[in-house]
């Protein structure tokens, strides 16, 4: 993969990482519907902390990106968190709409290109350079 393609994707997962979470932050109901098959009260408290969580993550690793901070620490971090989405819908999948599965497989393709792009990317804080971004 070259590092253009690398930066490509990173930027990309940055940019739908806010996407989605200020989506679901903003309308946390149509986000549960659409994604789980429910809008009830806590699928909303729940989304509503995934959204923030996801628009702080992308807009960490475009900021990093963008040439001042830790590229391979952004991605990983949003690795982890795209895993801890995968074990969350694997968990309820029997018990949820089958959009779970769903949800459940864009949270690991993610985790799996975060993870991915992190193990390319340089660590520590000169990862944003535009000689070592990934």
């Amino acid at each position: 993969m070259t590092e253009d393609t690398k930066r490509r994707l990173a930027r990309a997962m940055a940019a739908g990482r806010v996407l989605l979470g200020a989506g679901a932050l903003a309308a946390p109901g149509a986000t549960g519907r659409a994604w789980l098959g429910e809008d009830r009260p806590a699928t909303r408290l729940m989304l509503r902390g995934m959204g923030a969580r996801d628009v702080a993550l992308g807009a960490g690793l475009a900021r990093a990106l963008r040439g001042g901070g830790d590229v391979r620490g952004w991605l990983a971090s949003g690795a982890l968190a795209d895993a801890g989405d995968l074990v969350a819908a694997l968990a309820a999948a029997r018990s949820l709409d089958r959009r779970v599965t769903l949800v459940g497989l864009v949270a690991a393709v993610a985790a799996a290109l975060g993870v991915a792009l992190a193990a390319a990317a340089p660590g520590g804080a000169a990862a944003g350079s535009a000689a070592e971004r990934p």
